[in-house]
């Protein structure tokens, strides 16, 4: 066993490039596009990716092989993987709904984290910090992840409830209206179609419900209030960037209602925004010390 410390590495790339042999049998062994890209990110030429990208790539790819070692009770799961990248290849683009979705790799590697990470009956990433820059797919990735949620993670169950968030109403309708768009094309697949209906579902303007289940996807801002009166599997936290300190307190109600739930996630998602002091910034500040810190567990080859 191995560990790292990336404290003050500017360059993770060619620290980790005499390791590469560690690594060089993941890719063929869980055939996933996530491990492929955080692979190709370290190893390979393929991909222009930031630092923070290359520490979540590399702890990816460390924990991989730190699969079934005492000290560490997670497992990623390739039929959960698949899952994902299946349901996503059926949804509609919200540009152009007669095309479907086909994810980039980067978009694959956040989706099949969140997804494949699994630690007992429940996930492994409960809470989730997600920055992506403007018109690069950001609002996409939350509607999936939601409707991935209540039609696959959720559907066998009864009066879960989902939230579609932000800071204000504008800015959850627009992420809600994917969400609901994506819904309406789902419920029409040959997959679906049969179950929606035995569970009356319907994607309506303000929510969308099964009416048999009362699994309900709701939206909500932190202008509006009211987040503490549900138990959300999953809340997506739309632009949190923006979110002003003085309204932090209602991301607490979101979180407390979700304790105890087995598959629950918070996933925070922006892009940037001016203000430095704002919780988003000092949540990401707080997951670096964990990421430059890591372990290697039993590599797949021997090493140079």
């Amino acid at each position: 066993m191995r560990k790292y410390d990336y404290t003050g590495v500017t360059d993770i790339r060619a620290y980790m490039a005499p390791y590469e042999a560690d690594y060089a049998g993941l890719p063929a062994q869980y055939g996933d596009p996530g491990t492929r890209y955080a692979y190709d990110v370290m190893f390979t030429d393929r991909y222009l990716a930031g630092r923070d990208v290359q520490l979540a790539c590399i702890r990816h790819l460390n924990d991989l092989l730190r699969i079934g070692d005492d000290d560490f009770p997670y497992t990623y799961e390739v039929p959960m993987v698949d899952a994902i990248e299946y349901f996503v290849g059926l949804l509609p683009n919200p540009d152009n709904i007669k095309v479907n979705i086909k994810p980039m790799r980067w978009q694959s590697f956040i989706l099949d984290s969140l997804i494949g990470w699994r630690k007992g009956n429940g996930t492994r990433f409960t809470t989730s910090n997600i920055s992506v820059a403007r018109a690069q797919g950001k609002t996409w990735i939350a509607s999936m992840l939601m409707n991935f949620y209540y039609f696959v993670v959720g559907w066998n169950a009864s009066s879960q409830d989902f939230l579609v968030a932000s800071y204000d109403s504008d800015h959850s309708t627009k992420l809600f209206n994917d969400v609901s768009l994506q819904a309406k094309q789902i419920m029409q697949l040959d997959e679906f179609r049969e179950d929606a209906i035995k569970r009356g579902v319907d994607a309506q303007t303000t929510q969308v419900i099964a009416k048999n289940t009362k699994n309900t996807i709701r939206k909500g801002t932190s202008e509006g209030g009211g987040f503490d009166s549900f138990h959300n599997l999953l809340a997506i936290y739309d632009e949190i960037g923006n979110l002003r300190p003085a309204k932090n307190e209602t991301l607490k109600q979101i979180t407390s209602g979700q304790n105890n739930i087995d598959n629950r996630m918070f996933v925070k998602i922006s892009t940037a925004y001016p203000d430095i002091k704002v919780k988003f910034k000092s949540d990401e500040d707080r997951c670096g010390p964990k990421l430059r810190r890591t372990i290697c567990g039993r590599p797949t080859t021997s090493s140079r």
